[in-house]
This record gives structure tokens, sequence and C-alpha cells, in this order.
């Protein structure tokens, strides 16, 4: 029974891939024809994954392989990127168990950067509060990206004001955000790299809240049109390792 799964599970996967992955499936297949290699140790995986320069669709085969590959796989994630359009919040939730080592995420639409060392899970727009729900499993996280992810609001913002290990925050075009929503940063004090472009509400009120992020040394703030360059100087006053802003 155990043989005739994995013949069928080979035969399935194996019409939907070609070439490199095709290739790269039968020799993991192989590899499991050996019953020591059933258990690959997550050490041996991110050894396999880094050869392959965490290549999206060689992760996607070696995921496949059997479930002790895939719990080996994802020990060694260390970036995850979302996209897609199903529900993300059993995985947030299992975050800390299921991607121990994760400390970037990376929020995409479709049509994102595919980033190496990355999985990949889907994605929708009720996934930023299970996140908030599991802060304490992602407390090491050290970036966020949620460019382009216009649901994103000052409430969702002051969800996550838990995240105190984050150095770099990318709100690029998340239109909803305003001066208020900045106010839930103030917490975020290892920030080095914040990105508000394009985020049209925030002005120099706003900013004030930032004065007390005194780590911070890269500031976007390309289409900030209410932020005005009074506003900028006191800023980059409270500041002074604050030596990357962008603006035009």
């Amino acid at each position: 029974m155990h043989q005739l799964f994995y013949t069928h599970t080979h035969i399935h996967l194996r019409t939907r891939l070609c070439g490199f992955r095709c290739c790269l499936y039968d020799y993991f297949m192989q590899m499991l024809g050996t019953s020591s290699w059933e258990r690959m140790s997550p050490d041996i995986a991110g050894e396999v994954m880094e050869h392959l320069k965490w290549d999206r669709g060689a992760s996607a085969v070696f995921r496949k392989i059997c479930q002790g590959w895939r719990d080996a796989h994802d020990q060694r994630v260390t970036r995850l990127s979302v996209t897609g359009n199903s529900s993300l919040q059993s995985s947030l939730i299992l975050i800390g168990t299921q991607f121990p080592r994760v400390k970037e995420i990376e929020v995409r639409r479709p049509r994102g950067a595919r980033d190496a060392n990355a999985y990949y899970d889907d994605y929708n727009d009720n996934w930023l509060r299970a996140l908030a729900v599991s802060q304490s499993e992602v407390s090491d996280l050290t970036s966020l990206d949620l460019s382009n992810c216009e649901e994103v609001s000052d409430v969702e913002l002051h969800a996550l004001s838990g995240l105190t290990a984050l150095t770099s925050l990318n709100l690029r075009f998340c239109h909803q955000v305003s001066d208020n929503g900045l106010q839930a940063l103030v917490g975020l004090t290892a920030l080095t790299s914040l990105d508000l472009g394009c985020c049209h509400q925030v002005s120099d009120d706003g900013l004030q809240a930032l004065a007390g992020l005194t780590a911070l040394t890269s500031l976007v703030l390309y289409g900030c049109e209410q932020v005005s360059d009074n506003g900028l100087s006191a800023l980059q006053t409270s500041l002074p390792n604050l030596k990357n802003v962008h603006r035009m």
C-alpha cells in the first residue's frame, strides 16, 4: 500500500512537471527509494535547498515528495512570501512550529516579486489580523513587506505594534495608512528602514510620531504630498542617524 501510494503520487505529480522540475522530482524520488531518506533532517534539507538557491519550483517539488521532506524543508525557511487567494490564518497560528526560523514575511499580490529562500503560501484580506493574533509566534520577525496591500489600514498597524524586533517595514502604496496609524510604530524602536511611499494621508503630524525611532537610517516618502520640508527637517533633527531620505 505504501509503495502504491508513492507510485500513484509520482505519476500524478510528474505529469504536472517538466524540464528541470521533472528531472529534479525523479532524482528526489530515487533518493526516497531508500527508506533512510524518508526522514530528511532539516540540516540536509537546508543544504539541498541552498545548493538549489531556494528556487521556487525546486522548493515546491521538494515539499511534494512526502510529509517528512516537507517538514524538513519548512524548518529551514527564513523568508515567507504570501500570495494567492486562500486563507493564511491556520498557517500563521502554527507558524512558530511550521516555520520556526522565519525572519521575513513578504505579502504580495500574485504578480509580486519572488525572493530566494522563500516559501509561497496563499493570501487574502484577513491574513493580517491572523498575524496580529499570532504575534507571540513571530516575535523574532525582522522584516515585514506590505507594499501594495491596499487593505492595510491604521487598524491593522495598531494590531501589529507588538512586533518590536522589526528592523524593516514596507508600507508603500498602503493608501489607507494615515498619521493615526504611524502612532502604532512608536514602539518599534529597532526599525532602521521604513517605506511610506505613496501613503498619501501621511503628513507632518504623522512624522512627529517617528521622532523616537532613533535607529532609523532610511525613510521613503515618495508621493507623500502632505509632508513639508519643514516637517521633514524637524524629523531629521530628532533622528541624527537618518541619512537616507527619498522624497522625489
